[in-house]
């Protein structure tokens, strides 16, 4: 086996541990409450989905049991009026640690996940016959 092969099964392992992760998330994640826009970060961070330098990603903030929380999502926009302040969204969080949560059903560790075994089996497949 070549070394592409060992970088497929490496691509491999890890996209099991992204698909795992979301899969223990989503389990974790059974409480739903609505969270509304109220900030958006302008970040430099990259995203191999959106060709800019900057992007700018919501903040929601929900109620939990009296208590209000606040997280981002990774919902990339290159342009800040795209979002809507005071908009809201679907917040699923988990009921012991409320500040666990997914907005709006995204998760892209599930996406990279899927690209990776993509690749993985990619470069095993012509890893093993070099």
């Amino acid at each position: 086996m070549s070394i592409l092969g060992a970088v497929g099964i490496a691509f491999l392992a890890f996209a099991g541990w992204l698909i795992l992760d979301v899969i223990f998330l989503i389990q974790r994640c059974k409480g739903t409450t609505t969270g509304t826009l109220v900030q958006i970060e302008e970040t430099n961070d990259f995203n191999p989905y959106i060709n800019s330098t900057h992007c700018y990603l919501p903040v929601y903030a929900y109620e939990v049991g009296g208590k209000e929380y606040k997280n981002v999502a990774r919902i990339y926009k290159t342009n800040p009026e795209e979002y809507e302040l005071g908009s809201t969204i679907e917040v699923k969080y988990c009921e012991t640690n409320p500040d666990v949560c997914i907005i709006g059903n995204r998760n892209g560790k599930f996406g990279c996940g899927i690209i990776l075994i993509i690749l993985g089996l990619f470069a095993c497949f012509f890893g093993w016959w070099i």
